[in-house]
């Protein structure tokens, strides 16, 4: 019960939306080629990846509330999902789902189902976290967060550890968006998203590795903004299996359109 009370309140309403002017940032460019270069080797890890379903934890901390759930997700890049977590007896105590026009939420067993739109939807009503659902997409396949199209990068050397490196995104306008930090095999180990303004929205470490099918998962995923916390375990995955597009759309009567 109180895991069913948890999701219908922070799903009262469930994303945010903002904007800001964007400054032109004169950007002193030292590895500009080279960075090009990663980043495009990083958007397109585990490119032949079509789908694949797994087996988790998830854990949201988020202000006087903490959830912990054994969960199943099933993924098909770049923005279709369907997320289960699962009461202690084992059915779903909440779904969520989506595709690239709409994100379904079903708050507690046999309840409403919410439908949003999935443009510039986020989290942040559920973690705390304005992180994007495509962009948990993309970490969650090796990827980094998604890039505005003519977005520009550059990678910098860390003075204090050799092996590691960050790729630095910048928008047209000269303003930061992202941070990549790389190990010694370009594979990124953490980001961190800006606004337009500089402010950073949230950060994302991974930690460990799960290897199936000949891909390569994070074992582990933690999103963090100020004390807002979310947490990802995969522990079994299965890359490439036939999964049918109706997966990803709750079927119940969508309502609740507010």
């Amino acid at each position: 019960m109180r895991t069913s009370i948890f999701f219908l309140v922070v799903f009262t309403a469930l994303f945010s939306f903002g904007c800001a002017t964007k400054s032109i940032q004169p950007v002193k460019f030292e590895n500009g080629l080279e960075a090009g270069l990663i980043l495009g080797k990083l958007q397109k890890s585990n490119e032949s990846l079509d789908n694949f379903k797994c087996s988790g934890n998830l854990e949201i901390h988020n202000d006087d509330e903490s959830y912990n759930a054994r969960t199943v997700l099933c993924v098909k890049p770049p923005s279709s999902f369907r997320l289960e977590a699962l009461s202690p007896a084992g059915p779903p105590a909440f779904r969520m789902s989506g595709d690239t026009e709409s994100i379904y939420i079903q708050p507690e067993p046999g309840g409403q189902i919410y439908k949003k739109d999935a443009k510039g939807a986020t989290l942040e009503k559920l973690a705390g976290i304005e992180i994007q659902v495509q962009d948990l997409i993309n970490l969650l396949c090796g990827r980094p967060p998604v890039i505005p199209e003519g977005s520009l990068a550059d990678l910098k050397a860390d003075p204090k550890d050799k092996s590691s490196k960050t790729l630095i995104i910048y928008d047209i306008a000269g303003n930061m968006l992202q941070s990549l930090k790389l190990d010694e095999n370009n594979s990124i180990q953490s980001a961190e998203i800006f606004d337009s303004s500089g402010k950073s929205i949230y950060s994302a470490e991974f930690s460990g590795s799960k290897k199936a099918g000949g891909f390569v998962f994070p074992g582990k995923i933690y999103v963090k903004a100020g004390q807002k916390k979310l947490k990802l375990t995969l522990r079994q995955i299965w890359p490439n299996t036939d999964i049918k597009e109706d997966l990803f759309v709750l079927t119940a009567p969508a309502t609740g359109n507010n």
